[in-house]
C-alpha cells in the first residue's frame, strides 16, 4: 500500500511541476554524492605494501565514508525520533565521534591482523553501530528519552538501522 501512495504522490507532483523543475530534481538529486565520490578520488592512495601506517589517504577516504555514513544516518534518527531535539551541531559531533572511533578500530585491527583489511566495511560494522548509538544516547541525553513514546522511537531507530547493515 505504501508504494502505491508514493506513485499517487509523484503523479501529483508531475502534475503540479513544471518539466524544467522535475528535470531539475532528476538531475541534481544525485550531484551532491558524485562530488563526493569525486572528492576521495582526488585524495592519493599508497602502496598497500607500505603498511597501514603509510598510507595516510586510504585512513583519509575512510574517515570521510564513515563520517558520511554517521551523518546520513542521524540525519535519519532525528527524522523519525518524534519529540527529541537534537540540533544540528550534534548531528555532526556524534557523526565525527562515531567516525573516528570507526577509523580508530580499523588501524588497530590493521595493525593486529592485516592490511589492507579484509572486508573492511563488513567486520567493523557492529562496532561502528554500537559507537553511533552510544554517542547518539549521549548528545540527545538521558532526560530526553526518558519519556516511553520517545524512547521506543529512538530505539526503534537504532534497532532498524543495525538490522539493516
Amino acid at each position: 500500500m505504501y508504494s502505491v501512495e508514493r506513485i499517487y504522490a509523484l503523479d501529483d507532483y508531475s502534475e503540479n511541476t513544471s518539466r524544467a523543475r522535475m528535470i531539475a530534481v532528476c538531475v541534481l538529486t544525485p550531484l551532491p554524492a558524485l562530488l563526493l565520490v569525486v572528492a576521495l578520488e582526488l585524495i592519493p592512495l599508497q602502496n598497500p605494501g607500505d603498511g597501514w601506517a603509510n598510507n595516510y589517504g586510504a585512513w583519509l577516504r575512510f574517515e570521510v565514508i564513515s563520517f558520511t555514513v554517521g551523518l546520513g544516518l542521524t540525519v535519519q534518527m532525528k527524522g523519525m525520533s518524534v519529540g527529541i531535539a537534537i540540533s544540528t551541531r550534534k548531528l555532526v559531533a556524534v557523526s565525527l565521534a562515531t567516525s573516528v572511533c570507526h577509523v580508530c578500530v580499523t588501524v588497530a585491527i590493521a595493525n593486529f591482523w592485516a592490511y589492507p583489511v579484509p572486508f573492511s566495511f563488513v567486520l567493523t560494522m557492529p562496532p561502528f553501530f554500537c559507537c553511533l548509538t552510544l554517542f547518539s544516547f549521549v548528545a540527545v541525553g538521558q532526560e530526553a528519552i526518558a519519556g516511553e513514546t520517545k524512547e521506543g522511537h529512538f530505539q526503534g531507530f537504532a534497532q532498524t538501522a543495525v538490522s539493516q547493515k
